[in-house]
């Protein structure tokens, strides 16, 4: 099976990610800055997502007022699962 990651645009992109600091080994992609998937990616993640009955895990809930509070939460990297911004 080809490794889709050896070349093409994939790769490019990648690479371009690394050069800039935005992904790397040991170190989260950044949500702001990951790279966006292709929409047959999404149909292929939501059947894959509804076939096992997948479920996001909701580590912590903040309201928007506490938008400051949440992001420092976030940048200690600490949570389990998702962290949502109420408005």
């Amino acid at each position: 099976m080809r490794d889709p990651s050896r070349s093409g645009p994939r790769r490019q992109a990648n690479e371009r990610a690394q050069a800039q600091g935005k992904v790397g080994v040991g170190r989260r992609p950044d949500p702001i800055f990951a790279p966006a998937r292709r929409p047959r990616e999404d149909r292929w993640l939501m059947r894959a997502l509804d076939l096992h009955n997948v479920k996001p895990v909701i580590d912590r809930s903040f309201p928007f007022k506490q938008l400051k509070e949440a992001l420092q939460y976030l940048e200690k990297g600490e949570h389990f699962g998702k962290v949502v911004i109420s408005f």
